[in-house]
């Protein structure tokens, strides 16, 4: 007797998490922006939670801590750098999960020295200074 063989079972859906721009950079008391979404593979439908780590002092994330993406649909992450947030080039990993599935994507964050604003001198200057007192 020969073994029969039946059809192979469906591949098992999947997904995929991108980041798009792959590097940012921001400086001290700035802002940037990245954009992530969850792409299906093999019939892959639902939701997933995603966590960043890997985030240096110093900067914040919107949205912060566990946040989820819907299959084909991108979100925007916010990065802010306070004024005193630690200068350097850092990995950042977004991982998702779905149930039993887990994945990553990688970013690279450069945090690069804030510069100080120009402020006219007048600014400084007392009310009054400079005036004729009549």
């Amino acid at each position: 007797m020969g073994r029969r063989w039946g059809p192979a079972p469906p591949p098992t859906a999947d997904f995929l998490i991108n980041l798009s721009p792959a590097s940012v950079a921001l400086a001290q008391s700035d802002t940037s922006s990245v954009s992530i979404s969850v792409a299906s593979q093999n019939g892959f439908t639902g939701s997933v939670d995603v966590v960043l780590t890997g985030l240096p002092s110093g900067i914040s994330t919107n949205p912060a801590g566990t946040f989820t993406v819907t299959t084909g649909q991108n979100t925007t992450i916010v990065f802010g750098a306070y004024y005193d947030a630690s200068v350097g080039q850092y990995s950042v990993t977004a991982r998702g999960t779905s149930g039993s599935l887990t994945h990553s994507s990688s970013l690279s964050l450069t945090v690069q020295p804030g510069v100080a604003q120009n402020v006219s001198h007048s600014t400084y200057l007392p009310y009054g200074f400079g005036t004729a007192i009549r």
